[in-house]
């Protein structure tokens, strides 16, 4: 049915589009809005203290961050974050198709492919477009892969000009793969929980062969890799924005799925014994030690072999996590019961819907405040080591209040008018 004037303007009505932010509707799961909430926080205070570097050196930012206590070396984990997002989206994808397929026996994977498109393409454009008149103009070698989320493939890490927008890219190229991944893999073979843990654990191999057959990467300690730029630049391009070294997080998520949609009573009952339970606490310390373990610290040293372990499998213990705590948040019982009722509170849901713009913004706040926090520690001749901590928390609300302003700019202009003229 073709759109009329009153639905374009219904859509792009700002009363009705704010509201939205607020009023959480039936169909979401209530306790992702708090797994968003705190992984876009996670990420933008990961990327302001990052931003230090930029203003005071290598060598000073090598030399402070050495020495930060061990319970503060979560923020240097945001990236963690990202592979949440990633399961997330892999769960919530895999199972709205396999959901289609139960109930009418078909995967509309063209719907799919468009309805993603237009869904995370616009305000994306836009954020290019943003990015690109900040930075002063383009190149052509670097602008056009962006546009067509194929900028992980183009080997320099120099050239990214929008650096977070990997993610994006690998996202997209896993949505062209899911379709037929649900079909032939999980919904028509015989055994989808081999292929399954097949594939996860394949994972661990492609990565421990890529870091083997990359000098670099096998012999420098991951602690050098992150204060050098030049040797970061290689492990980006190598081993970091590549799908093929990041879809663990996608299995993950698929799997959760699979079990919700398949094994939906045993998993209920299964939640409900203390092996559950024991997993849950398991779960929850895996997260806090990988993000707590000190790799950055002066005093802390990795071994050949704890080095090469630790990048093979730190992200998809993760993302183990992750999934793990994910079920829990479907069937809430024991400590899950707690720990989803604090997940659900309604102060996480307008970030559960901002999560994306944020996403998209978060560097044009972090950059403004930040640069203005140290041209007035310029200005007033002062020593940043007497004001580190009061520096980055200044920087870090007013980055986030920043980019919660310009997220809902896009939100309310750009992403929900698009979704409020799909066809219903």
């Amino acid at each position: 049915m073709a759109l009329t004037a009153q639905d374009i303007k219904n859509a792009y009505s700002l009363k009705q589009n704010f509201r939205a932010l607020f009023i959480r509707t039936n169909d979401r799961w209530a306790f992702l809005d708090g797994y968003r909430s705190i992984g876009i926080t996670w990420v933008i205070v990961g990327h302001c203290v990052i931003s230090l570097q930029y203003f005071y050196g290598a060598a000073w930012w090598r030399e402070t961050v050495e020495n930060v206590p061990y319970y503060f070396q979560w923020l240097f984990n945001g990236d963690v974050a990202v592979d949440g997002f990633l399961v997330v989206s892999a769960f919530l994808m895999a199972n709205m198709l396999i959901k289609q397929h139960q109930e009418s026996k078909k995967i509309k994977a063209a719907v799919f492919y468009i309805s993603r498109y237009m869904r995370l393409t616009p305000a994306y454009y836009i954020a290019i477009l943003v990015y690109m008149t900040l930075q002063g103009g383009w190149d052509e070698k670097t602008i056009w892969p962006h546009f067509f989320y194929l900028q992980n493939f183009i080997g320099d890490y120099d050239q990214y000009f929008m650096p977070f927008s990997w993610s994006l890219a690998v996202e997209e190229q896993f949505y062209l793969f899911l379709p037929p991944f649900l079909i032939f893999i999980l919904l028509k073979s015989k055994r989808p929980f081999h292929w399954l843990i097949g594939l996860f654990l394949l994972s661990f191999v492609i990565r421990a062969l890529v870091i083997l057959s990359d000098e670099t990467l096998r012999t420098t300690p991951i602690k050098e890799i992150v204060f050098d730029n030049t040797l970061f630049g290689h492990y980006f391009t190598v081993i970091y924005d590549n799908l093929y070294t990041r879809y663990g997080a996608f299995i993950c998520g698929i799997f959760a799925a699979y079990l919700y949609r398949f094994h939906s009573s045993q998993m209920e009952t299964f939640l409900k014994t203390k092996t559950a339970l024991w997993l849950t606490h398991l779960s929850m310390a895996t997260i806090l030690f990988l993000c707590l373990l000190p790799v950055l610290h002066k005093d802390f040293h990795m071994s050949y072999e704890s080095n090469f372990v630790w990048q093979v499998c730190r992200r998809n213990f993760i993302c183990l996590a992750v999934t793990w705590l994910l079920i829990c948040g479907l069937y809430p019982t024991h400590l899950a019961k707690r720990f989803n009722t604090f997940m659900s509170m309604r102060i996480f849901y307008p970030f559960g819907h901002l999560l994306y713009s944020m996403y998209l913004f978060h560097y044009i706040a972090i950059g403004f405040f930040m640069f203005n926090l140290h041209a007035n520690i310029i200005y007033f001749d002062l020593d940043i080591r007497d004001y580190l901590g009061l520096w980055i928390t200044i920087g870090i609300i007013g980055s986030f209040i920043g980019t919660m302003m310009l997220a809902m700019v896009s939100f309310l202009l750009i992403e929900i008018p698009i979704m409020n003229l799909r066809p219903k």
